[in-house]
């Protein structure tokens, strides 16, 4: 959500030991839009440590695709938080229009959401207010117009005070006919059970005539220094109720820089640049040089880390989650050889929301010199490594015959549909293999959670200074037909 600016703690008197304003920070919600009539909906907003005395924070709605008066009530007011608090929230009245927003809103740019933000500013008390790393709330339509839908949350962690508890929105489009109910669980990410937040599981029950749930999150303070963290709550084993919904995200802000993930752009094209390194900072940058179906990917010099990573796709591509991405790896100066660490890929499903990057990368592996081996990982730029590898597939009977790596070119495609990732490859002339071909591909079944819309691109690693790596060929597709599993 978009936060506005705020005042300052108030004067303490001289000579007094001074404790740091807490910080509050507005959460996000992402809840089924009614059907009918209206729904009221919390959204959390949470205080970096407790509050020394009483806090008053005035807050208003803002107008983004969302309209006042069509999607929600407009609305000012204050929001207070006695001493000693750490949560609270602002109750949201959500309208129905007859008009049917998207259901897939993960990746923010997607015009068809429909989204508001929520404005805070200081009214009284000693506290200041954060930009959370949430845009906005958005307003999700389930399919058809039922079932049970979770939402999204955020929560503010600090070093100071005990547990925290964010409120994540449960909501049923209409209003329950009878008694109904769903299980849920707290599933690890970044964040971990134990550490950065209490382990739960339980029943979400409706009774006849209710819209509106929730699940309390206890946040554990954490030390200060770790990036900022994800957790899901998972909806299962419903009761007289379907699931459209099931699963949402709790980013648990630390307030630390963590891993760098600007969104550069330097680039033509859009791209993202991930520094990987968790030990040093790096301002290192490539240099994209583009033509019809070509690219040229060069580290510029002095590279100071070869550990950085890029993911580019084209400006005027429009975020999908079915998609295919393919390439000819052309040539890599210095040429493919035992140490040489340039790593060629693919990208798929690449996206950015609540200051979080995720996405797929196929690969060529490049450690052990075992370069016919291709490696799947997800990425999330809010682990303290960003990536994560499901699955390696050894290929040397196909691009190591006879012990030796078959130099490039090679023609390699990724596709992704629903929950099911495949690559092909094959070298350069050759016919291209049969989707689920194993001698020269790979399928993984991809984790619940990362469905979701992004874009679909071309991946680099480990450039260094000078060095290069040229793609052609360049493809960029819906797939078809959908993958065989």
């Amino acid at each position: 959500m978009t936060i506005a600016s705020a005042g300052t703690a108030s004067a303490l008197p001289r000579f007094a030991t001074s404790m740091p304003a807490p910080t509050a920070t507005a959460g996000a919600v992402d809840v089924a839009a009614p059907v009918k009539g209206t729904r009221v909906v919390d959204v959390p907003v949470t205080l970096s440590a407790p509050a020394p005395a009483k806090i008053t924070l005035r807050y208003r709605f803002v107008s983004a695709t969302a309209r006042a008066g069509r999607d929600f009530e407009s609305r000012t007011g204050l929001v207070s938080f006695a001493r000693s608090a750490i949560s609270a929230s602002i109750p949201v009245t959500l309208l129905a229009d007859g008009a049917k927003p998207t259901s897939s809103c993960w990746y923010q740019a997607a015009t068809s959401c429909r989204t508001f933000s929520v404005a805070l500013t200081v009214a009284s008390g000693s506290a200041t207010v954060a930009s959370a790393p949430s845009s906005d709330a958005i307003l999700w339509d389930p399919p058809n117009g039922q079932g049970v839908s979770v939402g999204d949350a955020l929560a503010a962690d600090g070093s100071a005070g005990g547990d925290r508890i964010v409120h994540v929105p449960v909501t049923l489009a209409v209003p329950a006919s009878h008694a109904m109910s769903v299980a849920y669980q707290l599933v690890n990410d970044s964040a971990l059970s134990g550490i950065s937040f209490v382990a739960a599981h339980g029943t979400v029950r409706f009774a006849a005539g209710q819209t509106t749930s929730h699940v309390d999150v206890s946040i554990i303070p954490g030390t200060g220094f770790q990036p900022d963290e994800v957790l899901y709550v998972q909806l299962s084993h419903p009761s007289g109720v379907a699931i459209a919904r099931a699963e949402g995200t709790v980013i648990i802000v630390t307030g630390a820089t963590g891993i760098a993930d600007p969104i550069s752009a330097g680039y033509t094209g859009a791209s993202l640049t991930q520094v990987v390194s968790a030990k040093a900072k790096t301002a290192d940058s490539y240099t994209i040089a583009a033509s019809s179906g070509t690219v040229t990917m060069t580290g510029n010099s002095p590279v100071l880390s070869a550990n950085d990573r890029l993911a580019y796709w084209p400006s005027a591509e429009a975020p999908s989650t079915d998609q295919e991405s393919c390439a000819t790896w052309s040539s890599q100066d210095p040429a493919q050889a035992n140490g040489v660490f340039t790593q060629e890929g693919l990208a798929l499903r690449f996206a950015t929301k609540d200051g979080a990057t995720r996405g797929l990368t196929v690969t060529k592996n490049v450690w052990a010199s075992a370069n016919y081996a291709l490696n799947v990982h997800i990425w999330n730029t809010t682990w303290s490594t960003p990536f994560h590898l499901l699955q390696s597939f050894n290929l040397s009977s196909y691009l190591a015959p006879g012990g030796v790596v078959s130099p490039m070119p090679w023609d390699v495609c990724a596709r992704v549909v629903g929950a099911t990732l495949q690559f092909e490859i094959w070298l350069d002339g050759q016919t291209p293999p049969a989707w689920g071909d194993t001698s020269q591909g790979g399928t993984v079944t991809l984790p619940a959670g990362w469905d979701y819309f992004g874009e679909a691109g071309w991946y680099v690693g480990h450039l260094a200074s000078a060095a290069s790596a040229t793609y052609t060929n360049l493809i960029d597709e819906t797939p078809q037909p959908a993958p065989a599993i």
